[in-house]
Parts: C-alpha cells; structure tokens; sequence
C-alpha cells in the first residue's frame, strides 16, 4: 500500500510542475501565480488529497452550447462538476460525475451560471476548483 501511496504521489506532483511549466512557458501564468498552484498541489498531496483541476478556457459550440474542459489529474477515479445560480454555491442546480476532462452543456442567453470541478478517487476528493462564470460577455 505504501509503495502505491508513493507512486501515485510521485505521478501527481510530475503532472503538477508540468502544468505549471507550460502555464508559464506559455505566459498563462505569472512566476507568482505558478509557485501558488505548485505550493498548493504539494499541500493538497501532504493532506492526502488529490490535485485539484484547473479549468481551461470555456469554448462557444453549435446549437447554443458551450464545452467547459479542464487539466487531467493523474491516477483519479474521476472528476465531479457542479453548476449553480449563485457564486457562493448555496444553491446547486445539477451536479455531475465523469471520466473524462470536458463536459459540454446548454447555454441560454442572459443567463448566468457558475461553474466548479474537483478530482476525486475511492478515497478522497480534492479541493473544489476556482468557479467560472458563464454569461453572456465570457463568449
């Protein structure tokens, strides 16, 4: 058990400074923002956490749809994404669990949502991701 533990830390914390690094590479994210998602990724794994995922930029598709996609963690059983009416989540309108990276979803004008992902496995969850607001001036 010990060895797995280790593996699957080793596995997240590489993922992490390659996210990092290319955020920065690609000027996505400063110095500063790159050593606070580093420091926070370690903290989440010495809490026996997963690495929470970072979502990317929101994408207008067909049909009055939008795709919201976000990093892949490794050695995670899943993701878990949440929409609400408020920016405090009070009130959760639908919540969903999936495999994969990117969830695509109705979108209808003048209507704002807000938006938030964590990683989880059998175990634990990680921290929920910052939210993304969804209305009319992000597309």
């Amino acid at each position: 058990m010990r060895v797995i533990l280790y593996y699957h830390r080793k596995v997240m914390i590489k993922n992490c400074f390659a996210l990092i690094f290319l955020l920065t590479l690609t000027g996505c994210a400063s110095k500063s923002a790159a050593d606070t998602a580093n420091s926070e990724a370690v903290a989440d794994l010495n809490a026996g956490q997963p690495i929470r995922p970072l979502f990317g930029k929101p994408e207008l598709r067909p049909l009055g749809r939008i795709m919201l996609s976000w990093n892949r963690i490794e050695a995670v059983s899943g993701y878990e994404i949440q929409e609400s009416d408020s920016e405090k989540f009070t009130d959760i309108l639908r919540t969903w669990k999936l495999s994969g990276t990117q969830i695509e979803l109705p979108y209808t004008e003048g209507v704002t949502r807000w938006y938030r992902v964590r990683s989880f496995t059998l175990d634990n969850a990680s921290r929920w991701s910052p939210i993304i607001k969804i209305d009319d001036r992000i597309l």
